[in-house]
């Protein structure tokens, strides 16, 4: 995988798109300097193949350039709606090189874990509060060494709510704080205080110990919280 997409734009301007299972998440980059990230909503049809730009409502069309779009799914479904975009390029797992990836692991987890080694260096852990909750660890030699899923805050809530007679469901506040739905505060700082705690708990095993050797041997109850 080389360090930075090739575009045939002039002005090196790119965009990086990220298809979640909730969201499209965008990066606008003139060369290798990020510009400005957004979020939309996924796709209900194709979309027309010319340029795209950010607008309140979501993707718009702008017919003055198209730019280059480097786009990593996790969603089949919201990526054929992306096949006709004439300057498009899936990213898959062989491109990048992280060691040891096994074929499910979501090449959004890989691009994280290798943009945090890049960025910061290894060994890494990175967490992913999304749709939902994953670490995942790369050792010293960029090898993958494991991680894992659990249900983000959201699912955690929706959870509660659909398996239980009398909890109700409960927003969580927005990024200006505000609440956007329901009012119990107690079970919403239940379940974040439990997100801090799983996080915690599945941090220790995964990032090696500091010093000159960074390998170790995971004992069998560490391996069976791996994913």
């Amino acid at each position: 995988m080389s360090s930075l997409p090739q575009t045939d734009d002039p002005s090196g301007s790119w965009l990086a798109l990220v298809i979640g299972n909730s969201r499209l998440h965008w990066a606008r980059f003139v060369d290798n300097n990020l510009q400005k990230t957004w979020d939309t909503p996924h796709l209900q049809s194709p979309l027309p193949p010319l340029n795209l730009e950010r607008d309140e409502g979501g993707v718009r069309a702008n017919p003055k350039s198209e730019p280059d779009l480097w786009i990593a799914s996790v969603v089949p479904a919201q990526s054929k709606l992306w096949q006709a975009y004439p300057h498009v390029q899936f990213l898959n797992l062989d491109e990048i090189p992280l060691r040891e990836m096994y074929p499910t692991l979501g090449v959004d987890r890989a691009l994280a874990v290798w943009g945090a080694i890049a960025t910061l260096g290894s060994p890494i852990l990175v967490i992913d509060a999304g749709t939902a909750l994953t670490f995942t660890g790369a050792d010293a030699d960029h090898q993958l060494i494991g991680g894992a899923i659990l249900p983000g805050l959201h699912l955690q809530l929706q959870a509660l709510n659909q398996g239980t007679a009398a909890l109700p469901f409960v927003e969580l506040r927005d990024r200006k704080g505000e609440r956007r739905r329901g009012d119990a505060e107690t079970q919403s700082k239940f379940k974040i205080q439990n997100s801090k705690f799983k996080i915690q708990n599945f941090s220790t095993p995964l990032l090696p110990p500091a010093g000159p050797s960074t390998h170790r041997t995971r004992s069998p109850a560490e391996s069976s919280t791996l994913c």
